[in-house]
């Protein structure tokens, strides 16, 4: 048994560890550079098919679609009150994979509620009209909210 540790204490020695600490290092400095940006007062966004969000809300979104795991009513449940302006303060820094869903979404509802409307308010009325006319025929009602927009 001595003799074993001995091969494998020797083995190790001979060993290159330089590639596995550069990564670690990078890894290790990249998620301190993460977890030191204060994501609420942050103005980084990303251009996403012309709607711009800030990273974290992206990685949250990402991985809420990409990680096998049901989706449906995903947005019913949410975070502990007292831990989601936390959760809001550092996702940015965190491992997504090991984050719950109920936290993303948590995330994700409150950044969409800070937003504000999605909508205009001038197009919001005439939107009303245009859906209720419309209501059945979806090929009317698309063109109809194509011109408004």
């Amino acid at each position: 048994m001595i003799q074993a540790t001995k091969d494998v204490t020797a083995k190790l020695e001979m060993e290159d560890f330089s590639e596995l600490q550069k990564v670690s290092e990078s890894l290790l400095n990249e998620r301190t550079t993460l977890v030191n940006v204060e994501y609420e007062n942050t103005d980084i966004q990303y251009d996403v098919e012309s709607q711009y969000m800030p990273p974290s809300i992206y990685k949250c979104m990402y991985t809420l679609y990409f990680t096998p795991r049901p989706l449906e009513g995903v947005f019913r449940c949410c975070a502990e009150a007292k831990a989601l302006p936390w959760y809001n303060k550092l996702i940015g820094g965190m491992d997504y994979q090991c984050v719950k869903t109920n936290v993303l979404t948590g995330v994700i509802r409150d950044y969409v509620k800070q937003s504000g409307s999605l909508w205009q308010t001038n197009v919001l009325s005439p939107l009303l009209e245009v859906t209720k006319k419309y209501t059945g025929d979806d090929n009317v009602w698309v063109e109809e909210v194509e011109r408004m927009t």
